[in-house]
């Protein structure tokens, strides 16, 4: 999948030294985190899709409107209510092994997105610095600008993303 996906200078670097170092050591992440991971609890809060694994968001008790102040727009929203650090779920990994769940992550997403909501249009984004790597989407909302600006060799970190369309 990450060949498919748009990336930048920094995140083709990345990718290349991972590609080199092929062996990935064992990685003991819970099988609850993986199942979490890969097929999160979604509610749709105003046609806005945001994963809940916890199960704390009750949906009678959202003030979408304030919500919409707070972040901006729905694509501010879903950035960032879907934002997932890798590192927290297996905190003693190595790096390639993070970003490895994390592309393996996104490619599952890919999945769920195109079965479960097959009319929809997805940016599935990567970001990494040198401590995290996160992984977020969002809709593609037509009247709203995506999360990330279009020059992606702008942002410090590596950046991938891909277009669910």
């Amino acid at each position: 999948m990450i060949k498919k996906m748009i990336k930048n200078k920094k995140m083709d670097k990345l990718i290349a030294t991972l590609a080199k170092n092929k062996e990935i050591d064992n990685v003991n992440v819970p099988l609850y985190n993986l199942l979490d991971l890969f097929k999160p609890n979604i509610k749709n809060i105003n046609e806005c899709i945001i994963i809940d694994n916890n199960n704390e968001i009750d949906i009678a008790r959202i003030n979408f409107p304030r919500l919409m102040k707070m972040h901006g727009d729905r694509t501010g929203y879903e950035a960032t209510s879907n934002e997932i650090r890798i590192n927290d779920l297996i905190p003693k990994a190595k790096f390639k092994e993070v970003l490895t769940l994390a592309i393996y992550t996104l490619e599952q997403w890919e999945l769920l997105f195109r079965s479960e909501y097959p009319s929809r249009k997805f940016y599935l984004i990567l970001s990494c610095d040198s401590e995290f790597v996160t992984i977020r989407f969002h809709q593609i909302w037509q009247e709203e600008s995506p999360w990330l600006v279009d020059d992606i060799e702008k942002y410090n970190q590596a950046i991938a993303y891909k277009m669910l369309t």
